[in-house]
């Protein structure tokens, strides 16, 4: 955008050229300055989130959103109000992002679909993902996640509380297994200790821990798709199995 300068009437060809050369400076200044045009409350958290991305949760400042953005990071209160205002509005997104998928009617299959998919919108930003577990939900987008999950539950006609309750479970486990597949976040000096524990772990005695060493020497490596979805099912299969149409299998 150029700098408005005013200009009195019968100005000269010759002036008009100066005035029009001092505004284009003085607008090639402020680009150069990377300010942009306008600033929204959708940008604000698109640069938080990609800044998290980068530098971790430990090392986010509104000062270096600012920088990020470009503005000046008083700009950014008048989208938030407070660094944890602009965290809350990351969670948000993060479950925004989540794609919800169609049911089939069958609950089980239907409940583990969408822990994957909220799994899948956890990883896409892995330094953000303890805020899930530090922040409860409070917007509608994080309401519609634990909403489809209990409408994949429906047919199993399970009491309201009761379902909430597998519903929070799925959520934990869903939150807790993605924070430890992510690992450390960006910058942690971990001293080297994930490949410590990779050779600690393979030097075991087989005398004293014969079961471990047997799936070390095997060359075992953590599936962490395989063991979510094995978690996952498991607790739903623990559901069916609590149902009382199978009361009657279980004596």
């Amino acid at each position: 955008m150029l700098v408005h300068v005013h200009r009195s009437n019968g100005c000269s060809p010759v002036w008009e050229s100066i005035l029009y050369t001092v505004e284009k400076m003085r607008g090639d200044e402020m680009a150069s300055r990377g300010r942009p045009p306008s600033l929204t409350r959708a940008a604000v958290l698109d640069g938080a989130i990609g800044l998290l991305d980068d530098v971790g949760l430990d090392a986010f400042s509104m000062r270096a959103l600012g920088r990020r953005l470009g503005v000046d990071p008083m700009a950014v209160y008048s989208y938030f109000p407070s660094r944890t205002a602009i965290l809350d509005g990351v969670v948000e997104r993060i479950f925004a992002e989540c794609r919800l998928p169609a049911r089939t009617g069958d609950w089980r299959a239907d409940a583990a679909a969408v822990g994957h998919a909220f799994r899948r919108a956890l990883l896409a930003h892995p330094a953000a993902i303890p805020l899930m577990a530090m922040r409860p939900a409070v917007t509608i987008d994080a309401f519609e996640v634990t909403e489809a999950l209990l409408e994949s539950l429906a047919p199993a006609a399970l009491p309201p509380r009761a379902a909430l309750d597998i519903a929070q479970l799925l959520g934990r486990l869903t939150v807790g297994h993605a924070i430890a597949q992510a690992g450390p976040p960006p910058g942690a000096d971990q001293d080297g200790r994930e490949r410590a524990h990779a050779e600690s772990a393979a030097a075991l005695p087989a005398d004293r821990f014969p079961h471990l060493a047997s799936a070390y020497a095997q060359g075992y490596v953590i599936d962490h798709d395989a063991l979510f979805a094995t978690a996952v099912d498991a607790t739903l299969a623990a559901v069916a199995e609590s149902l009382p149409e199978n009361e009657g299998a279980r004596r």
